[in-house]
């Protein structure tokens, strides 16, 4: 383990961070995304009724 300490790390990726050529998550463009979002609300939405439902079958 020695013989890493003390040494200096390559990095790959410091070039294109530095120059501002590196792609990060948010540079990445998608026609589906607000179809996503969309179902995961709806799907939150039904699972939150479906408890609900539950609770109130539980209760009665």
């Amino acid at each position: 383990m020695s013989w890493i300490i003390g040494k200096s790390i390559e990095r790959k990726d410091a070039y294109e961070k530095v120059t501002g050529a590196a792609k990060y998550t948010a540079d990445f463009s998608s026609t589906d995304r607000l179809h996503v979002n969309l179902m995961e609300k709806i799907a939150r939405f039904t699972f939150e009724i479906q408890i609900r439902f539950y609770m109130y079958c539980v209760k009665n």
